[in-house]
């Protein structure tokens, strides 16, 4: 059932008991207010996480002379100063919370009490020119303060005789108009003093049954996650004991599109971070490119040679890695400098360059870096990629980079580079991600390099 509540509210500014009954008593009699009753009852107001409030909604429960109900109050702007509600009760909380999520499209599934008052209230009313208005002093009680105010309610008539009528009322010096309702001046008075509102003791047992809520049709998934968080405590402990690697490491995840190189980056970030090791990402070298150009004019003229697009990369791929080599122990990269080779193996075999022009950029892979280098070559089939794109994207277009020719290629040339690659780095492993699950990849790869950086600690203790 819905209501339309026009009112003005006032708080009552002094507070001295004997005071204000006089003050009232003063108000009654020069406005001549005729006394209808005095009742009391009980508030509970709910919220969630302050959900409500933003949306300028109010949910009560009032329990009153036996009776009990919720009301939701919905506050509405208006030019005139005075409050304007729209007003709707409900038999249930449950039936509230279902016309909220239909009609205002809030995703919540329950609301929780937020506060309780106990509220005095004196109920009167005047005729003012023919205008019907309602007068109710309240005094509301919490259990952390105590607040006094005046409600003027439009019951019939004039509005604009409801509103001149308010002009006296201002008149009082002890009277302050305000927007608030009773629950808002309750809270206006509260100090919760935080420490860290975001620092909660874990309860073991109570995670362990979350984790398995989380994992409920995933439990193979969680038995390897648990595994591997056994490892990066271990990895934790000895990087407490013996301190930072010797050596940095520079770790490239390059490979088919789509075939989950972004997403093993972001995770082996985190797992990298939590075990206490200095790590950052370094960006796709391409994307480092297109950041120093100022229009797609320059976009466009770069790419009209291709060739020297690629040559850019490595060279400011190089420089970026350089840069964040200080302070840190294992540089996570996208693609990184070593998918620019692969890159101009396609070229080559597709007779954009010539063969002395090819064999010294790979003249670039016999250099002596001064970091540990892992590569970890992502594959997907050209057809498993291109289910990925299209079905990871809103466009249903033809693509004119990215499709099945283009992939089949870039794979090509992928699969040749191989055998060079690991005559010149450190460290290569080639992983098939066609069948894989979203994670299997990523927990391979941390696997692995946790294998190695034991390793490195190990050799060190000797």
């Amino acid at each position: 059932m819905k209501k339309t509540e026009i009112e003005k509210k006032y708080k009552i500014k002094e507070f001295e008991g004997e005071l204000i009954k006089y003050r009232l008593e003063e108000l009654k009699t020069e406005l001549g207010l005729e006394f209808i009753e005095t009742t009391s009852y009980e508030d509970i107001y709910y919220d969630n996480d302050d959900i409500l409030e933003a949306y300028k909604l109010t949910v009560r429960k009032r329990a009153e002379n036996g009776s009990l109900y919720f009301t939701l109050k919905e506050d509405k702007e208006n030019e005139d100063s005075f409050v304007s509600r729209e007003k709707y009760e409900f038999t249930s909380l449950e039936e509230l919370i279902e016309y909220l999520k239909t009609n205002y499209k809030l995703v919540i599934e329950s609301l929780y009490e937020k506060m309780r008052l106990k509220v005095e209230r004196q109920r009167y009313r005047i005729n003012y020119k023919g205008t019907i208005i309602e007068i109710n002093f309240d005094k509301s009680t919490s259990a952390d303060n105590k607040t006094f105010m005046l409600e003027c309610k439009f019951i019939s008539g004039n509005i604009n005789d409801f509103l001149e009528f308010n002009l006296k009322l201002k008149s009082y010096n002890f009277l302050e108009e305000i927007i608030f309702n009773k629950k808002e001046l309750n809270e206006e008075a509260i100090v919760r003093p935080v420490t860290d509102p975001f620092s909660k003791k874990v309860n073991i047992a109570e995670y362990r049954k979350k984790l398995d809520i989380y994992f409920a049709s995933q439990q193979q998934l969680l038995e390897k996650l648990k595994k591997l968080n056994k490892r990066k405590e271990r990895l934790k402990d000895l990087h407490a004991r013996y301190g930072s690697l010797e050596k940095p490491i520079v770790v490239t995840i390059s490979g088919t599109p789509r075939a989950g190189k972004t997403t093993c980056i972001d995770n082996l970030f985190e797992f990298f971070k939590k075990a206490n090791f200095k790590t950052a990402c370094v960006e796709e070298p391409a994307g480092l490119v297109y950041a120093t150009l100022k229009d797609k004019e320059e976009k466009a003229e770069l790419l009209k040679d291709r060739i020297g697009f690629v040559e850019r990369q490595l060279e400011i791929g190089e420089t970026e890695i350089r840069k964040k080599l200080n302070g840190n122990e294992i540089l996570l990269c996208d693609r990184g400098i070593l998918d620019t080779f692969i890159w101009y193996d396609m070229y080559y075999k597709l007779g954009m360059m010539d063969k002395s022009r090819y064999q010294q950029f790979l003249e670039n892979l016999k250099r002596k870096y001064p970091y540990i280098t892992e590569l970890y070559i992502l594959y997907t089939s050209p057809l498993t990629s291109m289910y990925r794109d299209y079905q990871n994207s809103l466009s249903l277009e033809p693509r004119s980079t990215m499709n099945e020719e283009n992939v089949r290629k870039y794979n090509s040339s992928l699969i040749r580079m191989v055998p060079v690659f690991e005559r010149n780095i450190d460290n290569i492993e080639f992983i098939n991600t066609t069948d894989y699950a979203k994670m299997d990849a990523s927990i391979l790869i941390a696997n692995d390099l946790t294998d190695k950086i034991e390793s490195l600690y190990r050799r060190r203790r000797k």
